[in-house]
């Protein structure tokens, strides 16, 4: 809901789904060149699958 509400898809105190927001962010992360999805940790053939991305870091701005 936050990342939804910072993004400007859903304005403060308006209820939004929880699906959408998912998918908004699963597909933010997968542009994202700062995000790398883990296979090897993410777990998908649960009853509450997940994924597992790591955040990479920017070394040409240090």
């Amino acid at each position: 809901q936050a990342w939804a509400e910072f993004k400007g898809k859903l304005s403060e105190g308006e209820r939004g789904s929880p699906a959408v927001w998912k998918t908004r962010l699963r597909c933010a992360l997968n542009k994202s060149s700062e995000f790398r999805e883990i296979p090897d940790r993410s777990q998908l053939d649960i009853t509450e699958p997940y994924k597992v991305y790591q955040i990479i870091e920017d070394l040409t701005s240090k």
